[in-house]
């Protein structure tokens, strides 16, 4: 065999034959490609329906309707979520669907989905055909590549149930069909209607035509005419893309008021905001390696070959095209590759490229040539080749996507159960009698099928918006104090302005009252607080089931937007994290804890807003307590801190402490708990004066301290223990600059030093320090529960943390068992490095062995 033939060969293999112009399908052909195309729709829709009819679809859904309608309304893409939505994207297409919209409201965007998924299936026919293949083997190629897991997942979507995204893979396979005829008005306007879709649907627009433009660039080689190379309109349609990036980026940042654009809700290091075209490209461009290795990538690339059954290994040099198809969902950090809308191009170049490489190995297959039983075996060995392909391939993505059962077995994943369903009918149906359309509505994310589409406001936005007159509400998706908290902080209405019209199980119907009237209303209580004026908060709580991943509040210190909050986070069924945002400042974690729903638990949470009442201190004494706690941040779990950190105070006035309500509208948790808080008192800090260390303690020495304004350079004492000639002194050395030195000094060993720490002398700072003679030995009955490598770890090491900065940290001499006295500011046992006194403050400490843990 010849070089040439050799060449020939690959480039069948490896390029799509030449396309054409498809013959008119028989009256028999069409009628099978309409048949599957109707019952493709017609399964999409019901499912979708189905959902929509059991309460299990929200947020994006409504929000389309609103824009969809919007010129209509005469309001262009506004909606009553986001307000101007081209400020958040560019989805100029939502305008075409308001014919679908405003006649079916949600139902008619749900049946696009159906029509999408159908124009998908005609494409890939058509596709197909062009390239040679028969009509029935194209409806069967066609119709696997709609049906495939990863195919439904798109269409299945989630909760949001649609989203413009979802049309993207219908778009783009229209496109490529039109690129392969390089007829330019229709690559025009279907490039021009898939980049109107959203901002960086341009990708997907580049990722086509540069697939399109590599088919024929291989099968140009391969056939060396050269006239034949270059695929213009392709080249048209990515310059197209590549010039409206920019521009629509623009567009979003003038509505933005001219703000740099936050596209680093960013995989970015440092988080840096990209402003505008130009910064994303050299963002990405500057980051080419970080994507390439993401597990974003890595994700992507394993899906391929059993997004194609394999046939992407006759498409390699098509990868890098179809890499622009990550790019978003790499650059966006809180939705995965798999989530629908991020995953949608994806899933047109793996539908596209699969079809180009079927159509190679169809051309391969039709043109072989051989005595009958070679061939016979030849058949079979494919046969078994495509049947191993097909179960690979099918295997891999139901393993990626197994959600897909849903929409195979028309049985949606349902948060309401049909009982509570059927109780939302009957009580919502009054409203939907008694309510005008232009009546603003707001209610509970699952009871928005019940609301006038176009007049619905969301709890989440409803800051500016008009005071709602119908309220829809689900008491188990949220606590009715989350209604409560949302009136008062975004309205300024209370609950009781409205009359309570109906009750249904979980479900509430309210009106707002004209003038004064009588009627029930349910408005909650805030939890009360007994105790004293100041000090931590004690609380026996009890914390629900079922709410994996959410973020609830505990507590609410001070006035709305300039306070603290600390929250629950549930990580799954069996644990959880305490969590406390200081607003303006930052969030901190607790370590992670184990709960059982239902149980008790006692907690104490402590923050410097607690440290001083609106009054001010009536005990002089207390004044102490209260100056050492000032900026401290504490959360203890049964007995044991589980969080220690450090953070300036906000002033709270004395109706401004909630617990189980987020009213100071922190962005780190939701609205209300929705557990339990049984008990709540105030009183109590967490340290104490210093010279009420208990010196025959044991555990870590943690401190308040002040430095002292002159700066010595000298070791001056923190903590002392041991005697002459066997003895442990840490200390501190004041540097200029507010710069100091701290470090621990074993007789007999030597010194260790850390590097220079800030350590202004108008600040305290909160000093924590390790060293094996403050705890007992390993395996004495004083650890009192603490693991045995925790133990020998504080047995062995010596380590000192600067406000929540390790700064210190190494292996330390075995100095045998704890011995007194301990000495705290004062050095009794004299020596030549460290002085006998410490010259600035420790004003207040603890000594707990569970402290270890930081």
């Amino acid at each position: 065999m010849s070089l040439r033939s050799i060449r020939r060969f690959l480039v069948r293999v490896l390029a799509s034959p030449a396309p054409r112009v498809p013959a008119p399908l028989s009256a028999r052909g069409r009628a099978a490609v309409l048949g599957v195309a109707a019952v493709l729709a017609a399964w999409v829709w019901a499912f979708h329906l189905r959902r929509f009819v059991g309460l299990g679809t929200t947020s994006d859904l409504y929000v389309g309707v609103q824009l969809a309608t919007s010129w209509l309304d005469g309001r262009f893409l506004q909606d009553n979520f986001f307000g101007n939505f081209l400020a958040v994207h560019t989805s100029f297409f939502s305008l075409a669907l308001g014919l679908l919209a405003y006649p079916f409201g949600a139902p008619g965007l749900l049946a696009g989905l159906g029509l999408a998924a159908t124009a998908s299936l005609v494409a890939l026919v058509r596709i197909l055909r062009q390239l040679g293949v028969p009509a029935g083997p194209a409806l069967l190629a066609a119709a696997l590549g709609m049906v495939m897991p990863l195919s439904a997942h798109v269409y299945q979507n989630d909760y949001r149930a649609f989203d413009v995204d979802l049309l993207e893979p219908a778009l783009a396979l229209w496109l490529a069909s039109f690129l392969l005829e390089r007829r330019w008005a229709g690559s025009l306007i279907l490039a021009l209607a898939l980049i109107s879709t959203k901002e960086d649907a341009t990708l997907l627009a580049v990722a086509v035509a540069a697939v399109i433009w590599g088919e024929d660039a291989v099968r140009g080689l391969g056939s060396g005419a050269r006239e034949k190379f270059c695929n213009w309109p392709a080249v048209a349609v990515a310059a197209l893309a590549l010039g409206a990036l920019p521009l629509l980026l623009h567009l979003m940042k003038a509505q933005q008021g001219g703000a740099a654009l936050d596209l680093a809700k960013v995989h970015a290091a440092g988080g840096a905001a990209i402003d505008g075209g130009a910064g994303l490209a050299a963002y990405v461009l500057g980051h080419l390696a970080p994507w390439l290795r993401s597990p974003t990538v890595s994700t992507w690339l394993a899906l391929a070959g059993a997004a194609t059954f394999g046939l992407i290994w006759l498409r390699p040099h098509l990868l890098g095209a179809g890499l622009l198809t990550t790019l978003v969902a790499w650059l966006v950090t809180y939705f995965p590759l798999l989530w629908p809308p991020r995953f949608a191009p994806s899933l047109a170049f793996f539908q596209l490229a699969g079809a180009l490489a079927f159509a190679s190995a169809w051309d391969v297959a039709a043109a072989a040539r051989g005595p009958g039983r070679l061939r016979r075996a030849a058949l079979g060995g494919a046969l078994v080749l495509v049947v191993g392909a097909l179960g690979w391939g099918l295997g891999r993505q139901w393993s990626a996507v197994p959600d897909t059962a849903q929409i195979y077995s028309l049985t949606p994943k349902l948060a309401i159960s049909a009982a509570d369903r059927r109780a939302a009918d009957r009580l919502y149906a009054l409203y939907r009698r008694e309510g005008r359309r232009d009546e603003p509505v707001m209610a509970s994310d699952y009871l928005f099928r019940y609301a006038h589409d176009r007049n619905l406001f969301w709890p989440q936005t409803l800051r500016h918006k008009p005071v709602p007159a119908w309220i829809l509400w689900d008491t188990e998706e949220m606590p009715l104090l989350a209604l409560r908290v949302i009136l008062l902080t975004d309205q300024q209405v209370d609950l009781t302005a409205y009359e309570l019209k109906g009750r249904a199980g979980r479900f509430l119907l309210y009106r707002h009252r004209a003038g004064r009237g009588g009627g029930d209303t349910l408005v909650p209580e805030f939890v009360p607080v007994s105790g004293a004026p100041a000090g931590g908060l004690h609380l026996k709580v009890s914390f629900p089931a079922g709410r994996a991943g959410h973020y609830e509040p505990l507590a609410a210190l001070g006035p709305q937007g300039r306070g603290d909050l600390f929250f629950v986070h549930y990580l799954n069924e069996r644990q959880l994290e305490v969590g406390m945002e200081s607003m303006g400042a930052t969030i901190f974690h607790s370590r992670v804890v184990e709960y059982a729903p239902g149980r008790d638990y006692e907690l104490v949470l402590f923050s410097g807003t607690l440290a001083q009442p609106a009054t001010g201190p009536t005990d002089p004494d207390e004044a102490t307590y209260q100056a050492a706690s000032r900026d401290l941040i504490r959360v203890e779990w049964e007995g044991e801190s589980i969080l220690e950190a450090q953070a300036s105070p906000h002033a709270m006035g004395p109706d401004e402490l909630h617990l189980a309500a987020n009213m100071v509208r922190a962005s780190s948790a939701e609205y209300a708990f929705s557990g339990q808080i049984k008990e709540a008192w105030r009183g109590g800090y967490p340290l104490a004066p210093a010279e009420e260390l208990g010196a025959r303690d044991l555990g870590a020495a943690w401190f308040v301290v002040w430095p002292p304004a002159a700066a010595a350079g000298v070791a001056e004492p923190l903590v002392v223990t041991g005697v002459p000639g066997r003895a442990t002194l840490a200390y501190m050395r004041v540097l200029p600059g507010g710069k100091a030195r701290l470090g621990v000094e074993f007789w007999g060993y030597g010194a260790f030093e850390s590097d220079e720490v800030n350590v202004p002398s108008d600040a305290p700072a909160l000093v924590v320090v390790h060293f094996p003679a403050l705890y007992p030995p390993v395996g004495d009955a004083r650890w009192a529960g603490v693991e045995r490598a925790l133990q020998e770890a504080r047995r062995s090491q010596v380590s000192i943390l600067v406000n929540g900065k390790v700064v210190l940290n190494r292996a330390a001499p075995d100095t045998g068992a704890p011995s007194a006295p301990v000495a705290f500011g004062e050095n009794p046992v004299g020596g030549s490095l460290v002085l006998p006194r410490f010259s600035g403050r420790l004003q207040a400490g603890t000594r707990r062995l569970r402290l270890d843990a930081r």
